[in-house]
């Protein structure tokens, strides 16, 4: 097949039409469709003609055109976005009871329409255009407010940048943005063989969610990414009176819906979900489930929302996807507390869109419980298509190898000793160990404690085996001309590592205390001692087992070995360091803080994200209220705080009566 382009006897106008349109189709057949016509070395070549022609007549450029779909410089952040309408969420069902009652509730009766559409597993956008060009597209973030990431939005081909002139001058598109399988694939092959240049991805969603999230779009556009529209938020002209309709209406602007879309009848549902499931495999987009939506805009209308999802829609959620394999042998690695967790190395299989190798097995209970042996053919599945577990054992060999807990550290060799009264089994080297070491120093960066921008675990590791840190507070006198030599780091990487830690230094007294990682003594409990000390450093070291007893949530055992902990010299030495580098914290008084605060007393529970602040950081600003924050909702609990993708707490907490409220009602409360 020719695909030379003779251009020579047309104006410059038709000339840049006519390689436009051949370049979006060739991108089609590559990123959509898998099935390129062309080189990669003809793309390249008529990219560049275009783009010449171009920059001589800037007059004549196509908005949609692939050379305008790059934006320039890196972005500094990202801006947060209010949606007009909210961009709610949609309740699940796992069973066809549940999805019966759910239709029947709605009043549906049998020669209804129902719109049944795969559930995408990807990032809800939304998509604005006013005067029929592209204004913004943000992220759902928490359903009111999201980031802005129309630059990434745009190097995606399959999304227009301007409509043409049939289009409304306003209108508002909504849809998922999805990796497909094949592009997986082939960017986490080209990772592996980088040798650690660029990073894999575990699954299709946190590639599409991370190239979303580039501030730099020439990044972002060597990850390509697809679109499937799924609805209309707001439009400036009339739109038809069904869901199909509109959908319809969308694919004539130019928007792509996914070919699996449907119009069925309630007795149809079984048999969608049935087919969906079957192709499930042989689908080029991740899906974990199909949606229904009734069609009737009308009967949508009538039923409205319940909290944050319509009462029109559901989810129906597909068994967690599960394969057959051999468990190899179990290693077992060592945590920041010492703690010995035993891990399944398996035999590789296919689950759900991933390669699974390895699945933590918990605990020696856990073992006992499946009565789990190396050489045992198992069944495993991946927990809400994320978490990978063993779940059964289908067949034990003859000459299966028991599996027992090891004597000695297998990172350092020291001895290793169950604690009475616990499962878990722990080694006792502390921080001689390396594995515990590098593990308290990732702890030690985690983003609900010190939050240290840059430093990955990968640089954790390098760090400590080129002997740069062998405890947290030396990464406080890191020389970052020295860290900028390191194999794949460089002076921007050693950079950016410097601004996060610099940026760490101001912190609160309970998120350094809990980064030291105390036997028993949590995040929550840790909040609960600084507050009963008025954040007193002093105070704190000076108490008696018996003044720890009287803070809230600790109880003897944890009393004990806090106070113990406080009497380490490497403890104090280790909190010294920290603040002789620079590393400070609030010393006001909480109490006076919270003095004539009417959340003095109550118990909050935070689930979900929020988009105005992390929930560490939400929880510190509630604490300072004089509000404890528990982990847990109980019928101790005075109020729950409900993010985006907020779960089961969400549902318990709607269950037993305790009050509900979201972000902005969290805002006023703190005073932001």
């Amino acid at each position: 097949m020719n695909h030379a382009l003779d251009l020579s006897a047309i104006s410059p106008e038709a000339s840049m039409a006519t390689l436009s349109s051949t370049l979006i189709h060739w991108a089609r057949e590559y990123y959509t469709l898998d099935a390129p016509t062309v080189c990669d070395n003809k793309y390249d070549a008529t990219f560049n003609e275009l783009k010449a022609l171009e920059e001589l007549h800037p007059e004549f450029i196509n908005p949609n055109s692939p050379t305008q779909r790059i934006g320039g410089d890196r972005l500094e952040g990202f801006v947060q976005i209010r949606h007009k309408t909210p961009m709610l969420s949609l309740n699940n069902v796992y069973t066809d009871q549940e999805q019966e009652d759910f239709f029947t509730k709605a009043g549906l009766n049998i020669y209804s329409h129902i719109i049944a559409e795969p559930k995408l597993d990807g990032l809800a956008v939304s998509l604005y255009y006013v005067n029929r060009k592209l204004a913004y597209a943000a992220t759902r973030g928490d359903g009111q407010t999201g980031e802005d990431v129309t630059h990434n939005i745009k190097t995606i081909h399959s999304i227009p940048v301007e409509l043409d002139d049939s289009a409304p001058a306003i209108l508002e598109v909504r849809g998922e943005v999805v990796m497909k399988k094949h592009i997986f694939s082939k960017l986490n092959a080209k990772a592996q063989a980088s040798g650690g240049e660029f990073r894999t991805f575990a699954n299709c969603r946190n590639a599409a969610a991370g190239t979303l999230r580039q501030l730099d779009s020439q990044k972002a556009a060597k990850r390509p990414l697809d679109f499937y529209a799924y609805a209309i938020a707001e439009c400036s002209s009339e739109l038809p009176d069904t869901h199909s309709g509109r959908l319809g209406f969308i694919t004539t602007l130019g928007f792509p819906v996914h070919t699996a879309v449907q119009r069925i009848t309630p007795a149809g549902l079984g048999k969608y979900s049935d087919a969906i499931y079957a192709r499930r495999e042989s689908m080029n987009e991740e899906i974990d489930g199909v949606v229904f939506k009734i069609d009737s805009i009308a009967h949508q209308e009538r039923l409205g929302f319940v909290s944050r999802a319509p009462k029109w829609a559901i989810a129906r959620k597909f068994p967690a996807d599960e394969k057959e394999t051999t468990l190899e042998i179990v290693d077992w690695q060592v945590g920041a507390s010492g703690i010995l967790t035993p891990v399944a190395r398996l035999s590789p299989v296919h689950v759900g869109g991933v390669t699974i190798s390895n699945s933590t097995l918990h605990n020696l209970n856990e073992i006992r419980r499946l009565d789990l042996a190396i050489g045992d053919r198992v069944v495993v599945s991946r927990a809400a298509d994320v978490i990978p577990k063993v779940t059964s054992v289908l067949s034990r060999p003859l000459d299966r190898q028991t599996i027992s807990a090891p004597t000695e550290c297998p990172s350092c060799g020291s001895t290793v000793v169950q604690d009475s009264g616990h499962v878990a089994y722990r080694c006792t080297g502390g921080t001689r160990c390396p594995a515990q070491a590098v593990a308290l120093i990732k702890r030690f960066a985690r983003r609900d404690l010190m939050d240290i921008d840059g430093l990955g675990e990968k640089l954790v590791e390098q760090l400590y085996e080129a002997n740069f840190i062998q405890k947290p507070s030396d990464l406080y006198y890191l020389c970052f001309s020295a860290v900028a030599e390191l194999p794949g780091m460089g002076e921007k990487s050693a950079l950016k590592l410097k601004k996060g830690i610099e940026a760490s230094r101001e912190t609160t007294l309970d998120k350094v205390l809990a980064a030291q990682n105390i036997r028993e003594v949590g995040r929550s409990a840790c909040r609960e001692l600084t507050k009963h000390f008025d954040n007193d450093l002093h105070a704190i070291f000076a108490a008696t087992q018996e003044q720890l007893l009287d803070v809230e949530l600790f109880g003897p055992v944890m009393a004990e070995l806090a106070y113990n902990a406080f009497r380490e010299p490497s403890f104090q030495q280790e909190i010294a360091r920290l603040r002789y580098a620079g590393v400070v914290w609030p010393e006001k008084s909480t109490k006076a803080a919270a003095e004539g605060d009417s959340l003095e007393g109550q118990v909050w529970v935070l689930t979900g994200t929020f988009t105005s602040m992390t929930r560490s950081e939400a929880e510190t600003k509630l604490a300072a209220k004089g509000c404890r924050v528990a982990s847990s909702v109980s019928k101790n609990v005075t109020t729950l705080c409900a993010g985006a993708k907020a779960g089961s707490k969400l549902a318990k907490a709607e269950k037993i009566g305790v009050p509900v409220v979201d972000e902005d009602y969290l805002l006023s409360v703190i005073g932001e």
